[in-house]
């Protein structure tokens, strides 16, 4: 647990753009109206283009899901056939790594909650602190983007049951047991994002040596075909519906041909070392901006909540004011994530070694 980890190129940068899109994909949601509900005259391309990024707030947190499977799951499988996999150990580790942050998140979220006036509601509180929103409850108090943490959480305890059933003759009933809960849990959640999971764990193992450039275009290429098709298929009253939809993939097949071409993308960009100075800068920042990215996550929301509280009226035009207003909210919710980042998300590795040398001897 206290052992460094070699530094991944691009992986952070491409972290902290999915967290960047998801807090724009709800700004926007709250600071405007719906792209049908605008006058004709704004419905130019860039317009246009900054509806359609704005929206991809569920793609993004599939690259989440994917990167999840390919650093934690791929990793974690790896020791499971190598025979060193210690389940005490990665218990320890995925939990401090997902609550250190999302107390705090919690907290907060509740204070917005009174602010509002969102209704408390205990069993939503005790659902989302087992990772169980989505399942018997809603996410605590309206902080909509808290339903992927269950997701996330149930991932991590794949792994664990199996540790627990392969390697511990003792407690192998209970490692049955808890991967038989995990199948319920499944059968209750949407199981195509297990399968985008499981996708970005596969794919670890397919290790290419030399980077492959036709790979890395047929990649970008299926994503944004993939991302088009998902736009195409899902319920708006922005896109009108086309005859030609009826021959695109449903959504969960579209889902995972995303979550299969992110992974490949992921594979080939980390053959690509930044040499030139823009791109070492980059990704140095992108590491930078990364290192928050989880509590901006997990925060963001309930802070437009606040706003929406006090401003809920939304703007139907595109000019100085209402652009200000959106970098403006853009500003507020990364400097406070940064605030509550430095004696949370920040401090983890303290708080493991502190755990670590409590609990594991």
């Amino acid at each position: 647990m206290h052992k460094k980890h070699t530094h991944l190129p691009w992986l952070d940068l491409i972290r902290f753009i999915a967290a960047f899109i998801v807090l724009t994909v709800h700004i926007r949601g709250y600071l405007f109206v719906e792209y049908g509900s605008l006058p004709i005259e704004e419905k130019n391309i860039f317009i246009t283009l900054f509806y359609f990024i704005t929206r991809l707030g569920k793609e993004s947190v599939i690259v989440f899901f994917v990167l999840s499977g390919f650093l934690v799951g791929g990793k974690s499988i790896e020791r499971l056939i190598k025979g060193t996999f210690n389940s005490k150990v990665y218990l320890l580790d995925r939990i401090i790594r997902l609550y250190i942050p999302l107390i705090p998140a919690l907290i907060l979220t509740f204070i917005c909650g009174l602010i509002t006036h969102f209704k408390f509601s205990f069993l939503e509180l005790i659902g989302n602190i087992f990772s169980l929103q989505g399942v018997f409850s809603e996410s605590f108090m309206g902080n909509a983007p808290l339903w992927s943490l269950a997701y996330e959480f149930w991932f991590y305890m794949i792994i664990f049951s199996i540790g627990i059933f392969i390697y511990s003759k003792k407690y192998r009933i209970v490692g049955f047991f808890l991967l038989f809960t995990n199948l319920i849990i499944f059968s209750i959640l949407d199981s195509t994002f297990l399968f985008s999971w499981l996708l970005g764990a596969l794919i670890y193992f397919l290790k290419p040596v030399k980077l492959n450039i036709g790979l890395l275009i047929l990649s970008f290429f299926m994503i944004i075909m993939s991302i088009v098709g998902i736009q195409f298929k899902i319920e708006t009253k922005s896109i009108d519906k086309l005859i030609f939809m009826e021959y695109i993939p449903n959504v969960k097949a579209l889902i995972l041909i995303l979550s299969l071409f992110i992974g490949i993308l992921i594979q080939q960009l980390l053959l690509i070392e930044p040499q030139k100075k823009f791109w070492k800068s980059l990704n140095k920042y992108g590491s930078k901006l990364a290192a928050f990215s989880y509590t901006l996550y997990l925060i963001h929301y309930p802070l437009l909540e606040v706003y929406k509280n006090f401003y809920g009226v939304k703007f139907n035009t595109f000019d100085i004011k209402s652009i200000g207003v959106f970098f403006f909210m853009i500003f507020i919710c990364m400097l406070i994530s940064y605030l509550l980042y430095l004696p949370f998300e920040k401090k983890t590795a303290y708080y493991k070694a502190l755990i670590s040398n409590r609990f594991i001897r």
